[in-house]
């Protein structure tokens, strides 16, 4: 399993690129939580060729927690 997500810190434009072994993704449910793990919100990630595209630059700058529980994801972003 590969998962990133680039660039971070950025001003709220992301790209994830996943793959697993054996297996196509199409979508993915992410949801982002503040640093307290109060979900702010979710939305679905659409795939093409292993990257999925993300806009939450209607954040506010700070540090909010990506997950994506259906693979077991957690990672911090930056949003300056």
């Amino acid at each position: 399993q590969f998962f990133e997500v680039y660039p971070n810190p950025n001003t709220g434009q992301f790209q994830i690129n996943y793959w697993l072994k054996g297996e196509n993704v199409d979508e993915l449910e992410v949801y982002i939580m503040d640093v307290l793990s109060n979900e702010l919100f979710s939305k679905k990630a659409y795939f093409n060729k292993n990257i999925a595209d993300l806009n939450f630059t209607n954040l506010n700058p700070g540090t909010y927690l990506l997950l994506i529980p259906e693979i077991n994801i957690q990672r911090r972003i930056i949003i300056h």
